[in-house]
C-alpha cells in the first residue's frame, strides 16, 4: 500500500476523488520485469 502525504494528495486525486498513481512496467515474454517507471505522467493503456 502507498501512503501519499496530505500536502501531495491533490496531485494524485482522480476524477472520482480516489487517490491513484500510474506506473509504466515493461516485461519479457516470460513475465519478468525489465523496466519500471513508477511516476508515469498522464493516462496510459496497456499495449
Amino acid at each position: 500500500m502507498i501512503t501519499v502525504p496530505k500536502v501531495d494528495k491533490p496531485r494524485y486525486r482522480m476524477r472520482k476523488c480516489d487517490i491513484a498513481t500510474n506506473m509504466l512496467g515493461v516485461c519479457t515474454h516470460d513475465m519478468h520485469f525489465v523496466y519500471v517507471l513508477p511516476d508515469w505522467k498522464g493516462s496510459i493503456t496497456d499495449g
